[in-house]
């Protein structure tokens, strides 16, 4: 043989191969979709037999890892023991390497404080990752009325790790104001079923009067 190619789609170009008597070998990176053939040319010049091998290629961009959080799911309240548990799931098809919560505290007034990143251990994760973790904003300073912004970052495998992001959550801590709603409304709801509950006493109490005087009547005769 005297060379060897494949020679791709107009953008793909020309790829040489290496000779050595009657074979040759070597690998190369498709830059283009599309049909690359197998161009062998003898060493004596004549014509080969047959059709060129040739190799229909169909590129496609690796994608960014696939993050979300089921649960909160969507905005919500944070507990008062500003606990929040997450349910988070990632999976990409070359496999979890990393990944981050990054929060941002934004008070009641709309002042944005600095990203906060805390990574979170996935070793093994393999290309699908669900995980139950929470959200500790004990030490955070949060005041009535503050907001915290959640996203969780997940990072692939790939040779060029691409990074993948959820849809931002927005974790929001009660007001004074709201707080003192909550509880006269749990007030009221209290002295509500106090209220019903001696109801239901009273008519309870009623009944058994009723029934021990028909079972008197009874056995009086009457």
């Amino acid at each position: 043989l005297a060379s060897a190619a494949w020679v791709g789609p107009p953008r793909g170009g020309r790829v040489a191969l290496d000779v050595e008597g009657n074979g040759f070998e070597g690998r190369f990176v498709p830059a283009a979709s599309g049909t690359w053939r197998l161009d062998v040319a003898a060493g004596a010049g004549g014509p080969l037999e047959g059709e060129p091998p040739a190799l229909v290629l169909r590129l496609l961009p690796d994608s960014a890892p696939l993050v979300q959080v089921p649960v909160p799911g969507r905005d919500t309240v944070l507990p008062i023991s500003l606990r929040q548990p997450l349910v988070i799931d990632a999976r990409d098809d070359h496999g979890i390497t990393r990944l981050a919560l990054v929060t941002r505290r934004v008070s009641r007034t709309g002042l944005a404080g600095p990203a906060r990143r805390d990574a979170t251990d996935v070793t093994g994760a393999g290309d699908r990752l669900v995980i139950q973790t929470e959200l500790d904003l004990r030490e955070r300073g949060l005041l009535p009325g503050d907001t915290v912004r959640l996203v969780v970052e997940a990072w692939d495998n790939a040779p060029t790790p691409q990074v993948g992001r959820s849809t931002e959550l927005a974790l929001r801590l009660p007001t004074m104001e709201e707080v003192r709603a909550e509880t006269r409304a749990a007030a009221r709801a209290v002295a509500a079923a106090a209220e019903s509950l001696a109801a239901a006493q009273e008519e309870l109490g009623e009944r058994t009067r009723d029934l021990g005087q028909a079972r008197q009547r009874e056995d009086a005769g009457v």
